[in-house]
């Protein structure tokens, strides 16, 4: 089997952390690598700079579920504990608790806040939102100032 991209290891990854238990990214790496049953030669693939694909799409996905509120406007899903250690969250339970059929970084999005309704790029520089929103405090810069032309 073809090596999945991070975003189609988003939930198998937040699975692997189910039991609530603090998990190496190692195991989380050969748990995830059984169930895709990949096989040697694909995980001896490796990017120009020389990392395996297969590790660098594993931290990829580990990164955006714990990925704290910030341009992106994800919610954490998971924890880290510690270096290459992590566990998984209320949030994460949330969304494991809801049963999904797949898990997107656009689902992390959403999920992260109600007031956030645009997508992508365009969620940056929205100037809607509640006052009691804190995700993107940036913002304010964008509704306050008034560029002008020389």
């Amino acid at each position: 089997m073809p090596i999945p991209d991070s975003q189609t290891l988003l939930l198998p990854v937040l699975r692997v952390l189910a039991d609530g238990l603090e998990h190496s990214s190692q195991e989380i790496r050969e748990r995830v690598k059984v169930q895709f049953d990949i096989a040697p030669r694909e995980l001896s693939q490796k990017h120009k700079n020389g990392i395996p694909v297969f590790h660098n799409r594993v931290v990829w996905a580990l990164a955006n579920l714990n990925m704290r509120r910030g341009p992106l406007g994800h919610s954490e899903a998971i924890e880290r504990v510690r270096k290459e250690v992590y566990k998984i969250t209320e949030y994460g339970r949330a969304i494991l608790g809801r049963n999904p059929s797949e898990l997107t970084i656009r689902d992390l999005q959403r999920d992260s806040c109600p007031c956030q309704t645009t997508t992508g790029i365009a969620r940056v520089f929205a100037l809607s939102r509640p006052a009691s929103c804190s995700h993107f405090p940036v913002m304010d810069v964008f509704r306050t100032t008034k560029l002008s032309r020389p």
